[in-house]
């Protein structure tokens, strides 16, 4: 919003021309009441939007317009994400990078698949053969052998890529992904401002040797952080593993909610509330949960993350994210653009932050029910 804000006051609203500097971060800081970070990531999404240029000891300037029909004229970007295992995510990605194309005057080609890391693999390597200048990925998920000799900081080193959400920090590439950490830990202290002094988490299940997703290990890094605050328990207990592979899964996802609300319903000590991995599965851990007489959410309440559409038409509600994948999807074109024109040379991390939604049953919004 402050970005937002930003090019609408010091840009359009004051007529900068480009060459233009902008006020000083200290003054915006000022002027917005935001922290010094915060005014540094608002610049920092005009920047890889290309909206302004950074000057090393000198500001922030209006950004020059690109010049057309040069050499580095970008034609075609690649798109490799999970082949629809999350569809109301890439809808919202594929909104994105298809705004943000039409604004850089190009294309962008869809490969979806299963992906495994070999796959993945694959299939950037076709892409580099066929002749697409550059690609945006969200990753498969990577055991630790595959993370430590990943191909994507080994191979293709002059093939530029951006990597969307699932990137793991030891990934040499261009990322963007959402401040999960502070997410996991507003959520938390959310819940326990609402009362409940025992909360639960659901984690991915890392068999096989996978790693844990990057954006719910911080989650969970953010949980902790929040439960050791407010001073409140934890143990393994409070912890609801689930399978990757079947997070979109009905069925499978089904059966393995089941197995834990049957512990849970049958453990002397309970959480009253537990964060599921997202909205998906928070809307199947309230089905499941209501088969078993399991009042929702007197005694359990749950919260997910993505501020998915069947979240928000569930009774009764629950906390959730708004996660803006559209704004990724377009950062990531404009990301990949200035690496292909020579403008960004060095792998940078862009954190886009995952504000509370505070659905609750007793918000007072009757349109909701």
């Amino acid at each position: 919003q402050i970005a937002r804000n930003i090019t609408l006051d010091h840009i359009e609203g004051a007529n900068l021309k480009p060459g233009d500097r902008l006020p000083t971060i200290r003054v915006l800081q000022l002027e917005y009441g935001a922290s010094m970070t915060t005014i540094a990531h608002a610049l920092g999404q005009l920047e890889a939007q290309g909206i302004v240029r950074k000057r090393q000891g000198q500001g922030c300037f209006v950004a020059e317009q690109p010049v057309e029909n040069t050499a580095n004229t970008v034609d075609t970007i690649g798109l490799i994400v999970p082949k629809l295992s999350m569809p109301e995510i890439a809808t919202r990605l594929f909104e994105g990078i298809e705004r943000s194309c039409q604004r850089h005057g190009c294309r962008f080609v869809l490969s979806m698949a299963d992906l495994t890391y070999e796959t993945e693999r694959d299939r950037v390597a076709q892409m580099v053969d066929d002749g697409v200048q550059a690609a945006i990925i969200y990753p498969a998920e990577r055991n630790l052998e595959q993370l430590n000799s990943d191909y994507l900081n080994t191979e293709f080193k002059d093939f530029p890529m951006v990597l969307i959400d699932s990137a793991y920090p030891q990934q040499e590439r261009t990322r963007i992904v959402f401040d999960n950490f502070r997410a996991g830990y507003e959520m938390t202290r959310l819940l326990a401002d609402r009362g409940h002094t025992h909360i639960g988490f659901m984690m991915m299940a890392t068999k096989g040797g996978l790693q844990t997703a990057p954006a719910v290990r911080e989650r969970y890094r953010g949980y902790l952080s929040a439960l050791r605050e407010a001073g409140l328990p934890h143990s393994a207990a409070d912890i609801w593993e689930v399978s990757g592979k079947v997070v979109w899964d009905g069925a499978s996802l089904r059966a393995e909610l089941v197995s834990h609300l049957k512990a849970w319903r049958d453990a002397p000590v309970r959480p009253s509330a537990v964060i599921a991995l997202h909205d998906g599965v928070a809307v199947a851990t309230t089905d499941a949960a209501r088969e078993f007489g399991i009042s929702m959410p007197d005694e359990l309440q749950v919260a997910g993350f993505d501020n998915l559409s069947i979240g928000q038409s569930t009774w009764p509600p629950f906390p959730t994210t708004s996660t803006d994948f559209t704004l990724a999807g377009e950062m990531a074109v404009d990301l990949t653009v200035r690496q292909l024109r020579g403008d960004l040379l060095n792998p940078g991390t862009y954190v886009l932050p995952e504000p509370i939604i505070p659905r609750f049953m007793d918000n007072g919004d009757d349109d909701a029910k």
